[in-house]
């Protein structure tokens, strides 16, 4: 099932074609509470300003996570061209991260939500000679932690959501057919997975925070113009209603007030191209138009 489709359906209006994300909200049967995984994600890096799509997408993990008390959020952050969004084309000077900038994209995106818990699990990371900074700069990191957030003793097919078919990791359970195939020896075998690629498996829990002060609060307040998105999301999951052409207007009438109340700083990137050329600025120099140049004046001839 896909979730709160309104939602980007509004950001593509907001945003033409600018932000892409294939999400499922699942029940996973002996995991408590909902299980939010995240197919994949993108933009064509076309909007103003840059990290907009960072704020886009902590809206959708805060949002996953506040559904019960025991939500949580995976993803295996893997870059793959097979993950770019159609519409990348449209910017030819966009450069697909790699497998390391994806990764470090994901840290920066999210350790400062408030109220959740994070890890990190790379598979073949001793093997990487980048993991010892992300290793250091995740040592004074308040809420991502490196490893996963399983019992290493218990069994992988109860602890580890593996009922989503496009996830390497169910890919993997599969093939191993053991079923009782432990937590540690399971994250262990994910080794041979990933030997011609770089990929990191991310978990986001709920956690409680009440009456803690961390950088995070800083954060959130630092950045509350852009959670105008937290408040288009909860709008749209609750309360709008696109059944019909009136009842569609009425929405996002409502979604407009929320982005004008929230003085959300969007503005369009202006060097965007299209084929070859370039939207240039309007300039207002010249407030009157001109309507017809001054040497298409016919000129009255000179007296002999």
């Amino acid at each position: 099932m896909t979730v709160s489709a309104s939602f980007f359906d509004y950001l593509s209006q907001a945003l033409p074609k600018e932000y892409k994300v294939e999400v499922s909200f699942l029940k996973v049967k002996g995991v408590d509470g909902k299980t939010l995984y995240m197919v994949k994600q993108d933009s064509t890096g076309l909007f103003k300003p840059r990290n907009l799509q960072k704020y886009v997408t902590r809206a959708l993990v805060k949002f996953a996570i506040k559904q019960s008390a025991s939500s949580k959020f995976h993803l295996i952050a893997c870059a793959k061209p097979s993950f770019l969004f159609s519409f990348s084309h449209k910017n030819p000077t966009k450069k697909p991260c790699n497998d390391i900038d994806l990764i470090w994209w994901w840290i920066h995106c999210l350790e400062d939500i408030p109220g959740t818990k994070s890890w990190i699990h790379i598979p073949n990371a001793d093997q990487l000679p980048l993991f010892q900074k992300i290793k250091s700069y995740l040592n004074v990191c308040s809420n991502i932690n490196i490893g996963y957030p399983y019992n290493k003793s218990d069994k992988a097919r109860d602890s580890i959501p593996l009922t989503f078919s496009d996830d390497p990791k169910s890919k993997h359970f599969t093939n191993l057919d053991d079923e009782n195939v432990t937590v540690e020896d399971f994250m262990s075998s994910l080794d041979s997975c990933f030997t011609t690629s770089i990929a990191a498996l991310f978990s986001v829990h709920k956690v409680d925070i009440e009456g803690e002060k961390s950088m995070a609060d800083f954060h959130e307040k630092e950045t509350s113009q852009y959670s105008v998105f937290d408040d288009i999301l909860e709008y749209l999951t609750t309360h709008s209603d696109f059944s019909n052409e009136i009842k569609a207007i009425d929405s996002t009438s409502h979604i407009d007030k929320i982005l004008t109340s929230g003085k959300c700083a969007l503005e369009w990137n202006r060097s965007m191209c299209i084929g070859h050329g370039e939207i240039k600025k309007r300039r207002l120099e010249d407030p009157e138009p001109i309507t017809m140049s001054q040497n298409l004046i016919r000129k009255k001839p000179k007296n002999k």
